[in-house]
């Protein structure tokens, strides 16, 4: 009988060795019987006891939208079935438990299953962590795809690892980017190889933001941002490239220097001033023909014209004219008219209907703060 006693206190002792570790550890270690009742546990939830769980279910535990899907696991084991690492999640005491499930059936000498053993690994800071990983990345690719400009992560084969690009400028959409997942077969299908020079593979080369205007045949101008992202050791590793389209300001850029080269041409003769300055307003406003029209001895003049038919008057009486509206008002309004084959002027200006005109644009010229005439474009 001693011997029987001090036998059994070593195997105790053997197994609180055993149970130690575990006891500090995210494992939950169970057994239940045939009826799902515990029998034996190490590590219940935080909060709570063994003996609070021994004897009992998991219907008894815990909510029915919990219990459900352990009860349904733990059935599936109990027919025979090994099931490894399934994740369920159980709240306990207002807290939410992430977990990972791994079960099998217990059987007697003769095969009966008579229960079930079973794992469970609290995987919650990790499962919050992927949650927050996750929340990160989907604000990020918010904040991606916020902006207007083209960007993109790429790798040393110039891969196409994420972009905001979203069909705009006809380019290969990331959904689309199967067989397309390249930087130069997004921007140049059917090219095959990088653009010349390439910035992004520059910053690879040399560890340094790179930056280059270039002409993209499906945008125009854009200002090429290539910045190297760096791993723990110092190496690029990837490179985030930012493209916006400049067009409009290269045009405005244009523009402006071609008024600045007008201007500066002026000379003495005014006459050729007033030509140059008619040619330089329709050519910028992409009209079909510009006039400087101008009133004296109560006619209206044209004194400057650029692509005028070869058969238009340069002498007219202002009545009824746009133009003579246009000098009587105010200085400051730009007179913008369209459809006018539908409006009164289709039976006053002459010229609406003689040269089938549909769109004018013009504004009074002011000398010594009194209108003597207009500048104007006509479509």
């Amino acid at each position: 009988m001693r011997d029987h006693h001090v036998d059994r206190n070593r195997f105790q002792e053997e197994e609180e060795k055993i149970l130690r570790p575990i006891r500090n550890s995210p494992l939950s270690i169970f057994f239940q019987n045939s009826e799902l009742c515990y029998t034996r546990i190490c590590n219940p939830l935080p909060g709570m006891e063994g003996k609070d769980v021994i004897g009992k279910t998991d219907d008894e535990l815990f909510s029915s939208e919990n219990a459900d899907r352990l009860t349904e696991l733990k059935k599936r084991a109990l027919s025979g079935i090994t099931l490894i690492k399934e994740e369920v999640s159980l709240s306990h005491q207002g807290e939410e438990f992430f977990l990972e499930l791994s079960v099998e059936p217990v059987r007697d000498k003769r095969g009966k299953t008579t229960g079930i053993a079973g794992v469970l690994v609290d995987v919650t800071d990790r499962k919050r962590i992927e949650n927050s990983l996750s929340r990160s990345e989907e604000l990020l690719h918010r904040i991606f795809d916020a902006i207007p400009d083209l960007l993109s992560v790429q790798n040393r084969d110039l891969q196409i690892l994420y972009s905001n690009w979203h069909g705009g400028y006809d380019y290969v959409t990331p959904e689309q980017r199967k067989g397309h997942s390249f930087c130069y077969d997004a921007y140049y299908p059917g090219m095959g190889k990088p653009c010349e020079p390439c910035h992004v593979l520059e910053a690879f080369r040399t560890g340094k933001t790179v930056f280059l205007e270039k002409i993209n045949p499906r945008i125009g101008y854009v200002e090429a941002h290539a910045y190297p992202v760096f791993d723990d050791s110092g190496n690029v590793v990837l490179v985030i490239e930012h493209i916006r389209d400049i067009s409009e300001r290269k045009r405005s850029e244009q523009r402006l220097a071609k008024i600045n080269e007008v201007l500066l041409e002026f000379g003495t003769d005014a006459d050729e001033n007033i030509k140059s300055l008619v040619a330089l307003c329709g050519e910028q406003l992409h009209a079909s023909c510009a006039l400087y029209n101008r009133l004296e001895n109560d006619w209206l003049k044209s004194v400057g014209q650029w692509h005028t038919p070869p058969d238009f008057p340069l002498k007219e009486r202002p009545e009824g004219h746009i133009c003579s509206d246009v000098i009587n008002g105010s200085s400051e309004k730009i007179w913008v008219l369209r459809d006018l084959p539908s409006t009164s002027y289709a039976q006053t200006d002459p010229n609406v209907m003689r040269y089938k005109l549909k769109t004018y644009i013009g504004k009074a010229v002011s000398f010594g703060g009194v209108n003597i005439g207009t500048l104007c474009v006509v479509y």
